[in-house]
């Protein structure tokens, strides 16, 4: 996207990509198939509220449609203390649960237990871009795990949270980010969406887009800064290569990220 709307913008640039495909986490299985089916293994949906993303399905001609939720719903099975339990199970049988949950919170388990504490101050921020406001700012400085435990959180309840975080963990990204995901999530209104056929054919058509700004199989080793820009060393299939640029724009997962070096470092 950064690459397209610079472009756009008339700016000179490069993409390089890792891999061998385009789009990173949003990945779409199809050769494993022989009869036509499909299958999202990363970023699996999308909502209303995406409007950068169903606005960038639009100009790329990717139609999205509606997905459907499987009825009944899979169970969900869980291995705790080296025995499987399933969630109805737990869900008919609270005193089955083998952990040193609160009674408040086995209903709520797994998966519901962090929103139930992001929730009633989502709900007092409000607009997403609210979180900005100098009055959350404390909530940037304290961890996920502190604000949790600011809440009486039981420790087998964070240790569910834990194993089922969309983040690394909870002591390393703050309480205000968490709280921006639930008051985005409070926001969403409509179906889950998908891209027919696969959300992989959103990055397909930007990358079909950027053919000869496009360079795969590139794994950034380095990155130096100079008054004059930014020289940059990737490790390609022939060896290392170095590119020099006035700007780089890096948009590298930090566990990734923090195998790079970086001169000055950050």
């Amino acid at each position: 996207m950064a690459a397209h709307e610079l472009k756009k913008a008339g700016v000179e640039v490069r993409l390089f990509e890792q891999s061998n495909r385009p789009g990173g986490r949003v990945w779409t299985l199809r050769e494993q198939f022989d009869d036509g089916a499909w299958l999202d293994a990363g970023a699996m949906g999308g909502g209303e509220s995406y409007t950068s993303w169903l606005g960038y399905c639009k100009e790329f001609g990717q139609p999205v449609e509606a997905s459907k939720t499987p009825e009944p719903r899979p169970d969900t099975l869980m291995l705790l203390d080296g025995q499987m339990y399933r969630g109805s199970q737990l869900r008919a049988d609270p005193d089955a649960w083998p952990l040193g949950l609160a009674d408040t919170e086995k209903p709520l388990a797994p998966f519901r237990l962090l929103f139930s504490h992001l929730k009633p101050v989502a709900k007092e921020i409000g607009e997403v871009g609210n979180v900005l406001d100098a009055q959350y700012a404390s909530y940037d400085r304290m961890s996920l795990l502190e604000f949790l435990q600011e809440r009486d959180t039981s420790e087998a309840a964070l240790g569910l949270i834990e194993r089922s975080l969309n983040y690394n963990s909870l002591a390393s990204v703050s309480a205000l980010s968490a709280l921006r995901d639930a008051t985005r999530l409070l926001g969403a209104s409509g179906p889950s969406l998908h891209v027919v056929g696969g959300n992989a054919g959103l990055p397909e058509a930007m990358a079909a887009s950027l053919t000869d700004e496009l360079i795969y199989n590139r794994e950034l080793i380095a990155v130096q800064t100079a008054d004059s820009g930014v020289r940059l060393t990737l490790a390609s299939p022939g060896g290392l290569e170095n590119f020099e640029a006035s700007r780089v724009i890096l948009t590298v997962p930090f566990t990734a990220l923090r195998n790079v070096d970086f001169e000055p470092a950050l």
